[in-house]
Formats: structure tokens, sequence, C-alpha cells
């Protein structure tokens, strides 16, 4: 695919990835370069974890922020591919740090930055921001590997 054909189109973020909802965590992309790509998860109250966590002050959970800024690696990857059967596996996590919570309402814009690739292993740095504020960053591991 075409990295212009991902921005701002919610049928791109469907085609790109496997996932559905309630997982789909990315609801747009806004920026792709050849090294980096940036991204929308608009949180809402209608989420299914908000029900437990937690009903009276929601919180969005630090995991789901590290999946979100995963998918967003993985459509990058896989938006490169000619290969129709490889898939993005999130294979580590490092050094993440949460700086602030979000809500219900936020708009979580994340960058991911490819910064190394060793063979079918790709390192990308990751940066949330809310309003400007970094929410988050940490690094990333994604393998392409076959789908089975």
């Amino acid at each position: 695919m075409n990295p212009d054909q991902l921005l701002y189109s919610y049928k791109a973020v469907l085609q790109a990835l496997p996932h559905r909802f309630p997982f789909l965590l990315i609801d747009r992309v806004t920026a792709v370069t050849e090294n980096t790509i940036t991204g929308i998860k608009n949180i809402t109250f209608n989420e299914p974890m908000f029900t437990g966590h937690f009903p009276e002050m929601p919180v969005y959970p630090g995991v789901y922020m590290i999946e979100s800024s995963a998918q967003l690696a993985g459509i990058f990857l896989l938006s490169q591919q000619t290969d129709t059967q490889a898939m993005g596996y999130l294979a580590g996590v490092e050094n993440f740090s949460f700086k602030r919570t979000a809500h219900p309402g936020d708009q979580l814009k994340i960058e991911c930055q490819l910064t190394r690739k060793k063979m079918q292993v790709y390192l990308f740095h990751v940066l949330g921001k809310i309003e400007d504020s970094i929410t988050f960053q940490g690094d990333l591991k994604i393998i392409l590997s076959q789908q089975k």
C-alpha cells in the first residue's frame, strides 16, 4: 500500500491491520515518512475497559497505550510489505515510562520512529502525547513473520 493511501483514512487502517473492535486501537494515520509514522487514538467512554478500569474515574490502561503504539508500528511495517502473508508481532517492550494518565475524551497522538532493523526484527522509539504534553515514551520490538 502506498503510504499516502494511509493518511486520514479509517478504511486504510482496517485494511492494514487484522485487528477489529474491541481491540483495534488506532483510529487514523496522520503522517508517514521514510522512518516515522504518526497516528491518533481517540479515547471514548464507550470502550469496554472503562467498565472496570475504573468506573468512578476511568483511566485508559498503560498496556493499551503500548498496544496502540505497536499497532501503529505494525501499520508502518505492513504497508511496506509486498508479501500479503506478513504479520507483525510485538516481541518486546523496553524503557517505557508513563508521564500522565489518559481519560475518555482525550486524543492520544502517537509517533513511532524506526530506529533499527536487523533481519526481520524492527526497533521503534514511540512517543505518545495528549494536548502536546508527553503521556508516555519507550521502545518496542516488532518481529515481522509469516501468518500461520
